[in-house]
């Protein structure tokens, strides 16, 4: 059978493949731009309520470390300076951590960081949790509105709600403040409202500041376990609760009844005939016998404390030596 003659037309170069490569290469680029969205990121609620909580608690606990330096003041001064106090330790927490770009202590103990929500979906996504650390002029305001505002409405609030600024007859500037925070009081605590329910339906944003300034708190480490083991803790609330409810029932118990009748059982069980101390009703008898007070014949003391009748003598003892 004779070849098939050589047609050079059908010889293929291979430039033509790596033309073709590169043309299907930006078509999937093109492709993959157009369809591929950011990973759906959820954080734990319980997380992030949390992280707050256990602020909060650090806060408190500083706070009255910090108090017992002021313990030799007046009262009526410390009372006064409450909210400064409160203001300076929340700020030093604040600044040792959000303020030099660092989670809060909570957020670190459960691997959560602040990230600013306008770069998130910028760049390349693969898990979600990429993102720029809140900016200078972010952690200025979180700090201004969180510690600031707070020590402010502390302060005003304290005074305006004085007797003095409350009742007035006349609409003066007094009587304007105390209505005026009271309102701002009212809608805030609304939006407050408002952004609890909406947290605990998406997961985002724990107060309206946070909302505001578009700081969420993320996973910093993905690879963390996020789930926290509660063992410890159901330990502790188990003991204490034992421990309150023995508190609650030991004063109920007649003790002073039930030693009486251990006292009665063991001597009908374990009679002797040596010498025993008599019950305290007998000790009460012996106080009562004649103006002539008791001595001890071991330690010559007069009158007994605690007398005793030796038994079958009938001398009087203090318990200690006839013991």
């Amino acid at each position: 059978m004779a070849a098939a003659a050589y047609e050079p037309s059908r010889v293929v170069s291979p430039h033509i493949w790596e033309r073709v490569a590169e043309e299907k290469r930006d078509e999937l680029a093109t492709l993959l731009r157009h369809v591929a969205t950011a990973p759906s990121l959820r954080v734990l609620r319980v997380s992030q309520l949390d992280a707050e909580r256990l602020d909060t608690e650090l806060v408190e606990l500083l706070k009255d470390q910090f108090k017992q330096v002021f313990s030799f003041f007046k009262t009526g001064a410390r009372a006064a300076s409450s909210p400064e106090m409160q203001a300076l330790v929340e700020l030093i927490v604040y600044g040792c951590s959000v303020g030099v770009g660092n989670p809060t202590p909570g957020c670190a103990l459960l691997n959560l960081r602040y990230r600013d929500e306008r770069t998130a979906g910028s760049g390349e996504q693969r898990t979600g949790l990429e993102g720029e650390p809140l900016s200078l002029g972010q952690r200025f305001l979180l700090g201004l509105f969180t510690v600031g505002a707070k020590y402010g409405l502390a302060r005003l609030g304290g005074i305006a709600h004085s007797p003095r600024y409350q009742d007035s007859a006349t609409p003066t500037w007094k009587y304007l403040l105390f209505w005026t925070l009271r309102s701002w009081e009212t809608w805030y605590r609304c939006a407050h409202l408002a952004n609890l329910i909406t947290f605990l339906r998406n997961g985002r944003y724990r107060s309206p500041v946070e909302r505001l300034l578009q700081a969420r708190l993320v996973y910093d480490k993905p690879a963390m376990n996020h789930a926290i083991s509660f063992e410890f803790m159901n330990r502790e609330l188990v003991w204490h609760e034992l421990s309150e409810m023995l508190l609650f029932l030991l004063p109920l118990i007649p003790a002073a009844r039930i030693r009486q009748q251990v006292g009665k059982m063991a001597a009908a069980l374990w009679p002797t005939s040596n010498a025993m101390a008599l019950p305290a009703r007998h000790s009460v008898e012996l106080l009562a016998r004649g103006p002539e007070p008791l001595q001890c014949h071991l330690c010559e003391t007069a009158p007994i404390r605690v007398p005793f009748e030796a038994s079958p003598c009938g001398h009087s003892f203090c318990y200690y030596c006839l013991r």
